[in-house]
């Protein structure tokens, strides 16, 4: 979680002696997210990770790129940190 958003994304490295994963993100397209084209990747601290989600479920392809939706339970998930972080 980011400034109250949520980013997906797959962890790539761990650094145990920072705390810290490297994750390369999806883009979230309407309700839809895909692989971008330029790969986004970054380190960030391991407290950033609010939750693990199953892996994503393919929804079709838009402009001729594969697209993933998210399970509804791992929706539910996500949506009940984002309403904790919203009090705080």
């Amino acid at each position: 979680m980011y400034e109250r958003k949520v980013y997906i994304g797959k962890v790539v490295q761990f650094d145990e002696d920072d705390n810290e994963v490297e994750i390369t993100f999806m883009k979230n397209m309407r309700s839809r997210l895909q692989w971008p084209s330029s790969e986004d990747r970054i380190w960030v601290d391991r407290t950033a990770i609010v939750c693990t989600v199953a892996k994503h479920i393919p929804a079709g392809e838009s402009k001729s790129k594969l697209s993933f939706k998210l399970s509804s339970s791992d929706l539910v998930t996500i949506e009940g940190f984002k309403e904790m972080h919203k009090k705080v």
